[in-house]
C-alpha cells in the first residue's frame, strides 16, 4: 500500500498530493476559510477609517497654512481704517472767538482714537471747566479729567458729526465746537485757545497789550521802521525784519512761540498781524489751527 502511494507521488507530482492533503485536512480547511473571511473586513475597517479622516480633516496641513494666512490678512484688513493710508494724527492750536456771528470752530476726531481738548486763555494759561454737554453721545465718548482739566473725546463711529458745549469757570457763556469723525487726518492734541482773559488774570493779558509801538502800523501796510534790515524767511506768506535787537514778522498767522513783546491788528475778516518778539532761529505760527515751524535765516542781500 505505502508503495502505491508513492508511486502515485511520482504520477501526480506535489501539487496533487497537496490538493489531496487538503482535502483530506479538516483543520487546514478552516483555517483557510478563516483567512479569506478576516481580510476583506480588516480592508473594509481601513478604507472606513481613510474615510473618517478625510472627513474630519478635509484639507490638507498646506492647505490650513494657506487659510490662516488668508484668515489673518483679512483680520488686518478689518481692522484697518478707510482708505489708502492710515489717518494722521496732529496736534493744533484752536482759536475760538466769543463775538457774535462767529462760526464754531472744527475738531477732527479719529474713529476709537482719543483727542484730548485742553482749554486756554488769551495768555496761554489752562482754564478750568466746570461742565460740558454733549449733542450726540452715540458717536462720541467724552471723558472729562477734573484734575488736569482736560476732555478727552473718542469717536465710536466712522462717520459722524455733532457738537459740544464747554462751561468755563467765571466765563457767562458757553465755549462751542463742532465735532467730526471721517476726515482723512485727526486731531490727538487741540489747544482751544479763548479770545479772553479768565477771571483773575487781566492783569497778565492787559500787559501783553497795552503798549503799541507805533512802528509797528506801518509794518501792517508793508512798511517796515528805518533802519530794519529784512530776514530770509522759508515762508512766502511771511516777512522777518531785524530791528533794534528783536525781530518783527508781519503774517496772517497767530505767532505761537516764542512770546511776543507786542504786536498790532491789521482790520478785515482775515487781518495781518505785526509781532515784536526776541531773535530766536525757528518760530512757531498757527494757520487756521495747523501749527508750522517757520526757521529764520541771515539777512537779504540787497
Amino acid at each position: 500500500m505505502k508503495i502505491k502511494w508513492l508511486s502515485n507521488i511520482k504520477k501526480t507530482g506535489l501539487i496533487g498530493c497537496l490538493s489531496v492533503l487538503s482535502v483530506v485536512s479538516p483543520a487546514h480547511a478552516a483555517s483557510q476559510t478563516i483567512e479569506k473571511a478576516w481580510q476583506p473586513a480588516a480592508a473594509t475597517t481601513q478604507e472606513a477609517f481613510q474615510r473618517f479622516l478625510r472627513d474630519y480633516f478635509p484639507m490638507t496641513p498646506k492647505q490650513v497654512h494657506t487659510f490662516k494666512n488668508a484668515l489673518a490678512e483679512q483680520e488686518q484688513a478689518s481692522a484697518m481704517p478707510t482708505g489708502d493710508t492710515p489717518p494722521a494724527g496732529q496736534a493744533n492750536i484752536v482759536p475760538v472767538t466769543l463775538k457774535p456771528g462767529a462760526t464754531a470752530p472744527v475738531v477732527r476726531i479719529g474713529q476709537e482714537m482719543i483727542t484730548s481738548l485742553v482749554f486756554t486763555d488769551l495768555t496761554g494759561s489752562v482754564w478750568p471747566i466746570t461742565s460740558f454737554s454733549i449733542g450726540n453721545p452715540d458717536a462720541f465718548h467724552v471723558n472729562w479729567d477734573k484734575q488736569s482739566g482736560v476732555l478727552m473725546v473718542q469717536g465710536q463711529k466712522l462717520y459722524a458729526q455733532s457738537n459740544i458745549a464747554v462751561q468755563l469757570q467765571g466765563l457767562d457763556v458757553p465755549v462751542m465746537l463742532s465735532l467730526l469723525i471721517g476726515q482723512k487726518n485727526w486731531d490727538y492734541l487741540d489747544y482751544i485757545r479763548v479770545d479772553a482773559a479768565m477771571p483773575g488774570n487781566e492783569a497778565a493779558l492787559n500787559s501783553m497789550t497795552s503798549h503799541t509801538p507805533p512802528y509797528l502800523i506801518p509794518l501792517l501796510q508793508g512798511i517796515p521802521p528805518k533802519g530794519s534790515h529784512a530776514l530770509t524767511v522759508n515762508d512766502p506768506n511771511s516777512q522777518v525784519w531785524e530791528y533794534a535787537g528783536n525781530y518783527l514778522i508781519l503774517t496772517r498767522s497767530t505767532l505761537m512761540s516764542p512770546a511776543w513783546v507786542s504786536k498790532a491788528d491789521g482790520p478785515g475778516p482775515t487781518p495781518l498781524h505785526a509781532y515784536e518778539f526776541s531773535p530766536a532761529p525757528y518760530v512757531l505760527l498757527s494757520n487756521n489751527g495747523k501749527v508750522d515751524k517757520i526757521k529764520i535765516g541771515e539777512a537779504v542781500s540787497q
